[in-house]
């Protein structure tokens, strides 16, 4: 059962007769404790054991925050979000949940959704706010969110748009400011 802790990883080499881990094998495995969603992770049959108890690891305690959004639902939607162009390896999904603060998840369903939330997510400024409202009238939010999907990279997945900080352009060339 993983996470492997001390007790646990000296059982195993005892039952395994092995002296490390990294000589064996790993054939399978399955989700427990309602974490099913992020076994989406592709697990070759030579997985690195610690690899994958260090994975388990970081499944656990994300489970266990009571933050909004939780770790693991962000994580999800980054997961399939990679998966569009290939399976995430143990080593790919360790490296995501380090660095969750590189990727955002816009929970809107379309374009025009996404340049609304780009025009007012988030700020709470009064003058920002009422400079918005004046010029609501005159924006396209839905090819404005075209645009900004474009030049963010965004990528769609059942829980929103996800997009990785590194891959943000800025429109025409030009940062957008207000």
């Amino acid at each position: 059962m993983l996470p492997l802790d001390d007790e646990k990883r000296e059982c195993l080499l005892k039952d395994l007769q092995m002296e490390k881990l990294s000589d064996g094998y790993l054939y399978g495995w399955h989700a427990t404790q309602g974490i099913e969603k992020l076994c989406n992770v592709h697990v070759e049959h030579d997985t690195d054991i610690e690899k994958l108890s260090e994975f388990a690891e970081w499944v656990m305690w994300a489970c266990e925050q009571d933050t909004d959004p939780n770790p693991t639902e962000v994580f999800t939607a980054i997961l399939y979000s990679k998966m569009r162009d290939h399976p995430v390896s143990v080593e790919e999904a360790i490296e995501i949940a380090q660095n969750l603060d590189r990727y955002e998840v816009i929970p809107v369903d379309d374009a025009y959704e996404y340049g609304y939330e780009y025009l007012y997510g988030g700020n709470n400024d009064m003058t920002y706010s009422e400079f918005a409202e004046s010029v609501e009238k005159y924006i396209d939010f839905e090819e404005y969110g075209k645009m900004r999907l474009e030049a963010d990279g965004a990528i769609k997945t059942e829980h929103g748009y996800v997009i990785e900080h590194d891959s943000i352009q800025p429109v025409r060339g030009q940062e957008q400011t207000m």
